[in-house]
């Protein structure tokens, strides 16, 4: 099959086309327009973006540890906020708190206990009997006192 001679090849005829649509778009832009189609990445094209991915896959990760160090913080933190509510809580509801008050212990042989008053109010909080040994009575007898320790006042 034979062609003739002002007959161009297939590729030749596009190349021959495309430099046609390249000159009429020069003289006349208005008539060219955008779109978004698919274009072949060169090789140098492929390796930057695989640098980028590469780094992106980094960061993602490294935001990911940090999100979960962060969750990991705020619930440590959300559970100390739920004791201190509810603690406050149960302080309100009761109308008191607990805190450390200074206390003696006094012995009262006729009434056959011991006593835990606090120092700050002189209330009687506590009373309990006298075990065996506290029932024992001294020789000489001192008067009813106070508990300090292991010694009587």
């Amino acid at each position: 099959m034979s062609r003739k001679k002002d007959e161009l090849a297939p590729e030749a005829e596009i190349d021959r086309a495309i430099e046609e649509l390249r000159r009429k778009a020069k003289e006349d832009p208005a008539e060219t327009f955008e779109e978004s189609l698919r274009c072949e990445l060169t090789e140098a094209e492929i390796r930057e973006r695989a640098d980028r991915c590469a780094r992106a896959v980094k960061e993602r990760d490294q935001v990911d540890a940090d999100r979960q160090a962060s969750n990991k913080e705020a619930k440590t933190e959300i559970e100390r906020l739920e004791i201190e509510i509810r603690s406050l809580a149960q302080e309100i509801r009761e109308h008191a708190t607990y805190r450390h008050v200074s206390c003696v212990e006094r012995l009262d042989q006729d009434l056959g206990v011991m006593q835990m008053i606090r120092l700050d109010t002189g209330e009687v909080v506590r009373e309990r009997q006298l075990t065996a040994s506290e029932r024992q009575q001294a020789l000489f007898p001192r008067r009813v006192g106070v508990v300090a320790g292991d010694s009587v006042i």
